[in-house]
């Protein structure tokens, strides 16, 4: 029996040295992986790929041979990545890693990745070509909402199948298939994570986002961020506007020991509120030292919530569930997610990181995003065992 051919991709990536995103997604769809002794391959080969910046990470630059060593065209632009010589479209799909590389930051902290540029220069070379294939986005779609929102207004004006996201929301859960029931109504909700505000918080509010859109009534967008800085949050969790009850139960969830526990409080670096429009508010506190997982509670009436969503350490095998949504959209021309999941949650971020600047509370009434949560996500770490013998991350 004669095996179908595998899915032509196109990558288009910032930079690629050891440990960044691309280095930890391109190689498992082109080589595969091995997960609880069991060999994984994809649908997708990658046939060509525009790496943006080639040196500027001295002594690891880990692109160029890679792309040598596995016959793959190196492309010089987004364009010439796309199409043939004869100005075909010579792809089945398009991958965007958009993260890590030597970009500015603008006044509000924020890194001006070039994603957006990526986004556009491919639907040109698509435009040009008469032809339209899906597009994913790792991570998030854009450093401010303005652009996400017309990004993925483009991929709807065009019929172009949209996906994006964090590896967050698709990885293993504790206790396995931990999930908010959905339709079920949320009152309060928290999510306790780590990192850098603006490269972390994105995982953070996806992840918060994964659970909460599945409350009663669906998803029907955010109406105000506030981030508050070191000194605000510490007060807003002794005050108790940081749900106390829920904020312990997350901190439970993460196996930590008492000393660990009370260093990860001493050190939180920030708080995001987000007020949704349909009443609910969420808070996602971010710790600089200990915690090193995300941790998500909430509660609804008499039923409460918590669990833990774990990454392993090296070789960071959750991105093979990104893996898997990418060739799941490819596939099928439109995502099992809904990008209005990263829509919005690339709108929320940037909404906080000018709040955190202003020290004001933002209005967001280009937040107001509805969509319906799926039921289940195939693909995913949700409902496996954590694989035997592997450490979280350190």
């Amino acid at each position: 029996m004669t095996r179908p051919a595998k899915m032509r991709v196109a990558v288009l990536a910032t930079v690629w040295f050891e440990g960044c995103h691309t280095d930890v997604i391109v190689p498992p769809i082109v080589e595969g992986w091995t997960l609880d002794g069991v060999e994984q391959q994809t649908e997708l080969d990658v046939v060509s790929m525009y790496l943006e910046q080639v040196g500027c990470v001295q002594g690891d630059d880990l692109g160029l041979p890679f792309l040598e060593r596995h016959g793959i065209r190196r492309a010089l632009s987004i364009g010439e990545a796309l199409v043939d010589g004869t100005g075909e479209l010579a792809v089945d799909g398009v991958i965007i890693i958009g993260e890590h590389g030597d970009y500015e930051l603008n006044e509000y902290g924020q890194q001006v990745y070039p994603r957006r540029r990526f986004f556009d220069a491919a639907i040109a070379a698509m435009t040009a070509a008469g032809q339209y294939v899906p597009i994913f986005n790792d991570k998030g779609l854009a450093y401010s909402a303005r652009d996400a929102n017309e990004m993925a207004a483009t991929a709807r004006r065009l019929g172009v199948g949209y996906g994006a996201g964090s590896t967050i929301p698709l990885s293993w859960r504790v206790p396995v298939g931990a999930e908010w029931p959905q339709g079920a109504a949320m009152d309060a909700a928290v999510l306790l994570g780590w990192g850098p505000l603006e490269r972390y918080g994105f995982h953070c509010l996806e992840g918060l986002q994964a659970h909460v859109e599945r409350r009663a009534g669906g998803e029907t967008g955010v109406a105000q961020v506030v981030a508050l800085d070191r000194e605000a949050s510490h007060a807003a969790i002794a005050e108790g506007r940081v749900d106390s009850d829920l904020l312990a139960a997350a901190f439970d969830s993460l196996e930590l020991t008492p000393a660990q526990r009370e260093q990860a409080i001493l050190t939180v670096a920030g708080v995001i509120e987000v007020h949704y429009a349909d009443g609910l508010v969420a808070h996602v506190v971010i710790c600089e030292d200990e915690v090193r997982q995300f941790a998500f509670a909430a509660r609804g009436g008499s039923a409460s919530f918590v669990c833990q969503m774990w990454l392993p350490g090296a070789p960071h095998l959750h991105f093979t569930f990104l893996v898997r949504q990418a060739e799941q959209l490819i596939r099928d021309g439109r995502p099992q997610i809904p990008i209005e999941r990263t829509q919005l949650t690339t709108g929320i971020l940037d909404a906080a990181m000018r709040s955190g600047w202003s020290g004001e509370a933002m209005d967001t009434p280009e937040l107001a995003i509805s969509y319906s949560a799926p039921e289940r996500v195939e693909g995913t770490g949700v409902a496996l065992p954590r694989p035997a013998g592997w450490t979280p991350l350190g």
